[in-house]
């Protein structure tokens, strides 16, 4: 599977997965106050991730995972979460370290 971010022609569940990363990468911009460093952003993105995985094993499950993402003001249904575990899944949990790497490529 590709882990690029490419949206296809008429891919509409690309293009909705896309606008998520978008409103969860604006959401830790915000957060911030304004720091554009986005070294912290992704440490925001992952601790918000973090914050869910009560199990401390660097996954989450679905229910889980959307409520992650509603504390970063996105609201997503089960269909778009869906492709997100798809994309970043690992045995059926979110690898969110996997997933913000994916965000944040060649942030260290």
């Amino acid at each position: 599977t590709s882990r690029s971010w490419s949206v296809k022609e008429g891919d509409y569940d690309e293009e909705r997965v896309e606008l998520c990363c978008r409103i969860m990468k604006t959401y830790c911009t915000g957060k911030v106050k304004g720091v554009s460093d986005p070294v912290k952003q992704k440490a925001l993105m992952r601790t918000s991730l973090q914050h869910y995985d009560l199990e401390n094993k660097g996954s989450l499950f679905l229910p889980q995972f959307m409520q992650a993402s509603h504390l970063m003001s996105c609201s997503m249904d089960e269909e778009v979460a869906a492709l997100f575990m798809e994309r970043f899944g690992v045995d059926g949990k979110l690898d969110y370290d996997v997933m913000v790497e994916a965000l944040y490529p060649g942030v260290f």
